[in-house]
């Protein structure tokens, strides 16, 4: 009789405890997440460029990827895009060789012009 009274004891000082630290431990987290940057409020912004190889020349028919927005080079080596402000990867892609991979932040709308050098 006694062990089952400490167990329903037990049970109830956890349930308090829960209870009673809860609220102070939600608020806690609350003033710990982030807050975001004003860039980061806005609406997409516009990447635009070209894309050249080591002689300075346009280069036709390559993926550029900026997060998860994506174009293909025309003719004259040129693409845009448009992303939300923030940090995002700029890879650069010909069929499935990945030929050249940044981290870059945006906060407007940019040029950004791109060239990579050709590895043998």
């Amino acid at each position: 009789m006694a062990s089952k009274i400490f167990k329903l004891t037990s049970y109830m000082v956890v349930i308090f405890l829960i209870f009673y630290f809860c609220p102070v431990a939600l608020a806690a987290v609350d003033n710990l997440t982030a807050k975001p940057h004003s860039y980061q409020q806005q609406e997409k912004i516009t990447v635009s460029g070209a894309v050249y190889d080591e002689n300075r020349h346009p280069v036709a028919g390559v993926t550029v990827k900026i997060g998860r927005a994506k174009a293909r080079t025309d003719a004259q080596g040129k693409y845009s895009v448009k992303i939300k402000p923030g940090d995002h990867p700029v890879r650069i892609r010909s069929g499935r060789k990945l030929i050249d991979f940044d981290i870059l932040t945006f906060i407007d709308s940019t040029q950004l012009d791109l060239g990579f050098q050709k590895i043998n």
